[in-house]
């Protein structure tokens, strides 16, 4: 699953609540979390504080995956 959305779903929050408090677009965080966007790393310092994950989840996540197999 992509750490974006586990994390947002982990925490309760909804797709616009968490774009509001980051300063994008609903659909931003919905590309996101469907991998048509990659984040900047600016926005992803930004998604890391809001939802308590490293930053390097979201700018790598296929990296994570990769340690848990």
């Amino acid at each position: 699953m992509n750490p974006i959305r586990e994390a947002r779903q982990k925490l309760d929050l909804t797709q616009p609540e968490l774009a509001k408090r980051v300063g994008v677009t609903q659909g931003h965080i919905s590309s996101l979390e469907r991998g048509n966007w990659k984040a900047s790393p600016e926005l992803a310092k930004r998604l890391a504080l809001e939802l308590g994950i490293s930053a390097m989840d979201i700018l790598f996540p296929d990296e994570k995956q990769q340690g848990q197999q």
